[in-house]
């Protein structure tokens, strides 16, 4: 037969009241527990279950066996723990949780160690509870314009004017907003008819017409030639602003349309009014070629590069028929009053002239382009020389038959008898 005890101790105060599940339970107000004190050399020689606890009395800390060492838990525990500067770093472990809320900024000291520095970053509306902000938790005048959204502030938020009464106003004195009476601000319209406060043009630019009531209201029109050089701005007259044939002659001012002012091709018949162009508008030299249209070149004409007119001859076929101021001797189509007479060196037959030689005596005095050697009259500077077979006695040639040895083998132009070195058709 085995039997098992078991065992409760509660020592100090309230001993009957010990929870089940303790071993041993110690409680009073003015008492403490005081665990086995020994030193390191001591500690060394125990070896107690994992778990066990022992105040080190050289280290002055308690120590606890982990199964292995004794541990000193004032240098395992320092109360230091983890941190990270990343943003990210708790959604890395937690989801959920609510990063960028506190901001470490490592800093480095002088002697090499670092310092953290913990600031808060920034508190969104994941991390204020429902309800959380009130008027107390809101520092006066630290809602300026760019807190409230667009539209935030309606009627009734606006609280009730204080010391008010019925028309009151808020109007800006300079420096801050005040409640100010419509009665005190002046306005001298106060009929609603605007009518009754237009003053009447002071020049001829508007016409003010009406009565000034809700029945014939006043008007203002501009006046027929009222706008002028005043009213209008410098460069307010653009293209789209002149209709077209607006611009005529009278409305240029003599010598103000320069090259520069027209574009190439841009006045063609249809921006022009008839006759509107005279030599008045146009300045010196201001029609140059590009001004010019290639239309304006008709039948027979041709337009030049720098822009003038000249007759084209390929495409003129005249007809003697159509052909205009015809000399009387010639309007029956013949030359019957021509007389033709010939001159000296000259014959004529009919109506043709020929040079007649044999009245031509020409005279070497009288000769022009004679070469400079022969201006004396005498060739006193040509050269003579006697080739092969020749000899020169003064300036006379002769053949020198001594030195010639005809080969009739060479010999041309023979007769056809002697063609074949035989006389064969001499008859004796």
């Amino acid at each position: 037969m085995i039997s098992t005890l078991s065992g409760q101790v509660k020592i100090g105060d309230n001993p009957q009241n010990l929870d089940p599940s303790s071993v041993l339970e110690l409680e009073s107000g003015n008492r403490v527990l005081v665990i086995t004190r020994v030193s390191t050399a001591q500690l060394s020689t125990i070896n107690p279950l994992p778990g066990a606890l022992v105040y080190n009395t050289d280290q002055e800390c308690i120590n606890y066996y982990n199964g292995t060492e004794w541990i000193n838990i004032c240098e395992a525990l320092d109360n230091s723990f983890t941190v990270s500067t990343r943003a990210d770093f708790l959604s890395q472990i937690n989801p959920n949780a609510k990063d960028s809320t506190v901001v470490i900024t490592p800093t480095l000291n002088p002697d090499g160690s670092t310092n953290y520095n913990f600031e808060v970053n920034q508190i969104t509306g994941a991390n204020i509870a429902p309800s959380a902000v009130n008027g107390e938790k809101i520092q006066n005048g630290s809602v300026g314009s760019l807190d409230l959204a667009p539209g935030s502030v309606t009627l009734p938020k606006l609280a009730a004017a204080e010391n008010g009464i019925p028309g009151d106003i808020i109007q800006w004195n300079g420096t801050d907003w005040e409640l100010v009476n419509q009665l005190n601000l002046g306005i001298t319209e106060k009929d609603s008819i605007v009518g009754n406060e237009v003053l009447g043009p002071t020049d001829a630019t508007l016409i003010l017409s009406g009565a000034g009531t809700s029945i014939s209201p006043l008007t203002l029109d501009v006046a027929d030639n009222g706008i002028t050089d005043n009213e209008l701005a410098t460069n307010a007259v653009t293209t789209v602003k002149i209709a077209n044939d607006a611009v005529t002659s009278i409305k240029i001012q003599d010598g103000q349309v320069t090259a520069n002012d027209i574009a190439n091709n841009a006045v063609t018949l249809a921006k022009m009014a008839d006759n509107s162009v005279g030599t008045a508008e146009l300045v010196d030299d201001s029609v140059d070629a590009d001004k010019i249209n290639a239309n304006v070149a008709g039948t027979g004409l041709i337009q030049a590069g720098d822009g003038s007119l000249q007759v084209d001859n390929a495409n003129i076929a005249p007809g003697w028929s159509t052909l205009t101021g015809k000399p009387a001797g010639f309007a029956d189509d013949i030359d019957d009053d021509t007389t033709y007479s010939a001159g000296t060196g000259l014959t004529l037959t009919g109506t043709t002239f020929a040079v007649d030689n044999t009245t031509i005596a020409p005279d070497w005095s009288t000769l022009t382009g004679k070469p400079a050697g022969f201006a004396d009259d005498v060739d006193d500077d040509t050269t003579y020389s006697a080739g092969t077979g020749l000899t020169l006695t003064g300036t006379t040639f002769a053949v020198d038959n001594t030195t010639i040895a005809p080969d009739w083998s060479t010999l041309t132009g023979k007769p056809a008898g002697f063609a074949d070195d035989v006389d064969d058709d001499t008859t004796y």
